[in-house]
Parts: structure tokens; sequence; C-alpha cells
């Protein structure tokens, strides 16, 4: 079990979802939002519900494609984890801790009462992430060179690795949406683009010899 409490799909009923049934209800719910979101256009809002409402689809959104996603590379998963092939087992159970290591990230921070501490617990979050997005691609590379992985199997780790990781940061940026306040939001998307920026000048910088 991945989180401590039952989610909202499966209160009060007697028997546990599928995941197609948590997809599908899912799915159904992200286009009742779509719908209300579709039809409020029509009426007259002021700027901060406008915003907001802006949040909730986007967040909406993100957590439907993180979901697509994840879903898609589910028979991937299955794959490694009953593969003959230790790397692929190996690399199975190391997906399933990082889901791990993010599902208990969001319970910490939506039990977080103090939004400047979400907002940096989030940036926190979202560098975790991608810090285990740059171990896996570095450990692939060397299993290729130490020719402990077939060739036929690099392709879709690096596909299942590079939709697993665009679904953890979908997430995030979900979270963001649904709980930080306009201006912490702001604060949180001012880091990224500084992130970003530093990270672009950093590859764009001559190597130096020693």
């Amino acid at each position: 079990m991945v989180l401590d409490n039952d989610t909202p799909f499966e209160k009060n009923l007697k028997r546990k979802f599928t995941i197609d049934d948590l997809y599908g209800s899912i799915k159904l719910l992200h286009a009742e939002i779509f719908t209300y979101y579709s039809r409020i256009q029509n009426q007259k809002l002021n700027e901060p519900e406008a915003k907001e409402l802006e949040r909730l689809i986007y967040a909406s959104r993100n957590i439907m494609n993180a979901l697509k996603n994840f879903k898609g590379i589910g028979h991937n998963m299955d794959e490694f984890d009953s593969s003959d092939n230790l790397y692929l087992n190996a690399q199975y159970k190391l997906f399933r801790k990082r889901l791990l290591e993010l599902y208990h990230n969001v319970s910490h921070i939506l039990n977080l009462d103090n939004k400047e501490e979400q907002c940096r617990s989030l940036l926190k979050a979202f560098r975790q992430i991608e810090k285990a997005d740059n171990l896996f691609i570095n450990n692939i590379s060397k299993a290729v060179s130490d020719q402990n992985i077939p060739e036929i199997e690099i392709a879709s780790l690096l596909l299942v690795n590079r939709l697993f990781t665009q679904s953890c940061r979908m997430q995030i940026y979900s979270m963001k949406d649904l709980i930080l306040s306009q201006e912490q939001i702001n604060d949180f998307d001012s880091a990224m683009e500084q992130k970003e920026t530093m990270a672009a000048e950093k590859a764009m910088s001559p190597t130096i010899s020693e």
C-alpha cells in the first residue's frame, strides 16, 4: 500500500477499486471538471476567480496526463518485474521505490500548514525527481558499457523512465496549483525558471581542462 488512507474514490466502499476502475473514475471526473470550466467561461468573472479556475483546470490536466503515463507503462513494469534479467528486476524495484518516495513526500506536504513550507517542500520534491532521473540515465549508460542489459531493452527502459519522470513532475505541478497561494505559485515558478536558466548556462559553458 502506498498511501496511509483510502483514496477519495474508495471511501465508504466495500471493495477496493482496480487500476482500471480508478483510472475510469478519475477520467470521468476530469471530463466533468473540464465541462464545468468550459461553461463557466461564458460568465463574467473577476481576475482572481479566473486565475483560480485556470489553476484548477491545469491541475486536473496534469493529474490526468500523469495517470495516463503511468497506465501506459504498466505492462513494461510487469515485464521488468518478471524478466529473467536481474538488472531489469532491479530497475522495477527502483521505479517502485521512486514512486513510494514521491507519494510519501506528497502525503507530508499535504499535512503541512504553512504555505511557504509547502512551497519549499514541493521544490525539494521536484529536485529529488530530477536527481533520480539523472541517476537513472547514468546507471543505464554504465550498464550498457558493462553489457549488463540486452540492447533490445535499452529503448524500453529509457522510454519508461521518461514517461515515469514526466508523470512525477506533473504531480508536483498539479499540487502547486491546488494548494499554494498565487504568491507562492509565482515563487515556485520563478525558482523553476532560475533553475532552467542555470542549467542552460551550464550546458553552454566550455569545458575547462585541468
